[in-house]
């Protein structure tokens, strides 16, 4: 039983790869994405941590952390379609973060 069992995964496995085998799926380039905001304080403690989502109903603290930079803008390279961000500014010396 077992020895069938595994034949016919084995099977099913070459059936499904030989489908796909032979045909392309062109995805669409990816395209570059400058983020620029403004923050009042000046201080190489600061870095700001990047969030994205591709889901806005998705709660805020759950939105992957993109980068960090020390600077006041950033440039990604995302998939075409949607895409939201936020930034929180965070303070190295202290470990504190700004709300999302």
């Amino acid at each position: 039983m077992r020895n069938k069992l595994l034949v016919g995964a084995v099977t099913l496995l070459i059936s499904v790869a030989g489908r796909f085998n032979g045909q392309a799926i062109e995805l669409p380039a990816p395209k570059r994405v400058t983020l620029m905001w403004e923050y009042p304080i000046s201080s190489p403690d600061i870095v700001f941590n990047v969030y994205h989502t591709t889901n806005l109903a998705l709660p805020k603290w759950k939105w992957t952390l993109v980068t960090n930079v020390s600077g006041r803008s950033c440039m990604l390279i995302v998939q075409p379609g949607q895409h939201f961000f936020t930034v929180t500014a965070s303070n190295k010396a202290t470990g504190l973060e700004s709300i999302r």
